[in-house]
């Protein structure tokens, strides 16, 4: 075969169409980021974009660790209630 079907062509060039393929992902996906940006203003007046990176962006996953961190706060502080005297009163 010393060519390329003419049909084959036209189905490769079709694959590269942008605004069929691409596009409407690509859409989808930007509306989702600049509603996060208008939820971040909706909290501060001023984004940190370092902020942004840890709390939406790819450092967001470290997050994930700290899920559960302070679950048992209370308990473990449980021992340490004031009981009353003190130097003020």
């Amino acid at each position: 075969m010393k060519f390329i079907p003419p049909e084959l062509v036209d189905m490769i060039a079709d694959y590269h169409d942008y605004d069929k393929y691409c596009k409407p992902a690509h859409k989808l996906l930007l509306k989702d980021i600049l509603d996060n940006i208008k939820d971040m203003s909706e909290i501060m007046p001023t984004i940190n974009p370092v902020l942004v990176w840890q709390c939406w962006g790819p450092g967001a996953k470290h997050l994930e660790n700290m899920v559960g961190l302070y679950d048992d706060y209370e308990a473990d502080m449980a021992h340490f209630d004031y009981e009353g005297g003190g130097w003020y009163n």
